[in-house]
């Protein structure tokens, strides 16, 4: 897959130049990331806790200057209620609550669905998180229950002929084929498998569809990469996941062996109520809207 390498490791949400042309993701708005700030002080959703709760009880670490910023259900990022000092470790994502193949019980899946081949890391997140969202008992389910509830229908893969044609003689054409291309093969090897557990489950399939969908789109637009392994491993990292980008980042991270976590640290002081911001790559805003569905106003790159 097509992956883009950075500094310290850093591979944020790169798979797939599919992930392009997502429509209405625009989760960035500005080139400084200006933001109106919504709530009143000391309003917190429950799953916004229930995220800090499941992190906490699992070895991670949360500075509690951190708090959300939830102006919508798709919009969320972090800001600071306190000043923070540069240096200051802001969190600690540990081995035991991300999501990637190189962990026993998911790779244990992938292999049942994709087999051995490696080049469907990435593909079997996407199968695992699509399935695991019916567990019960999944030690996942506060991280599910805060990913942005985005629409589905707003997406590449829902457009009908008539949509497509609008694009006719487009970059966004050749996107969209590319999306489609990946999806399908993401797809097509569990797709019997989906049917399977959807009858057992006694779920529509069609409800199961929606849910690979959107997994596929969350992977490719949130992960993190690691090279711990012989290959880039994309891997979901709750909470760490909520930081936007800017390119005047005040953050930056990497994933520390010796630790067995993903850790973020202030690069700069940062003023109390400043969003938390890191940098996915200094790039042209055809990469950045083709890879995260975002630009930036005035960016001036022509870097590829």
């Amino acid at each position: 897959m097509n992956k883009i390498k950075l500094k310290k490791y850093k591979l944020r949400c790169t798979s797939l130049n599919i992930i392009s042309i997502i429509l209405l993701f625009n989760l960035i708005n500005s080139e400084n990331n200006l933001r109106l700030i919504s709530l009143k002080e000391g309003k917190i959703s429950k799953e916004y806790t229930n995220l800090v709760n499941f992190v906490r009880n699992n070895k991670g670490y949360i500075n509690p200057k951190l708090i959300p910023n939830e102006t919508s259900n798709i919009n969320r990022y972090i800001i600071t209620k306190e000043k923070i000092k540069k240096d200051e470790i802001l969190l600690i994502i540990p081995d035991e609550i991300l999501i990637s193949k190189l962990h026993k019980s998911i790779n244990y899946k992938c292999i049942e669905a994709y087999g051995l081949i490696e080049e469907y890391e990435y593909e079997c997140v996407v199968y695992f998180m699509t399935i695991d969202k019916y567990n019960p008992s999944s030690i996942f389910k506060p991280y599910y229950d805060y990913l942005p509830k985005i629409n589905i229908s707003d997406f590449v893969f829902s457009f009908n002929e008539e949509e497509k044609k609008l694009f006719k003689d487009t970059g966004i054409t050749e996107g969209i084929r590319t999306y489609e291309f990946f999806l399908d093969k993401a797809l097509r090897p569990v797709e019997q498998r989906l049917k399977e557990f959807a009858k057992k489950n006694k779920i529509k399939y069609e409800e199961i569809l929606e849910e690979f969908k959107y997994n596929f789109i969350m992977v490719g637009t949130r992960n993190f990469g690691r090279r711990d392994s012989i290959f880039d491993v994309n891997t979901m990292v709750p909470y760490l996941d909520l930081i936007n980008h800017s390119d005047k980042n005040n953050t930056d991270w990497n994933y520390d062996e010796n630790e067995g976590a993903y850790i973020l640290t202030a690069i700069k002081d940062i003023e109390k109520n400043e969003e938390i911001t890191d940098s996915y790559g200094k790039f042209m805003n055809s990469r950045l809207y083709e890879t995260y569905g975002f630009v930036i106003p005035g960016n001036k790159r022509i870097e590829w």
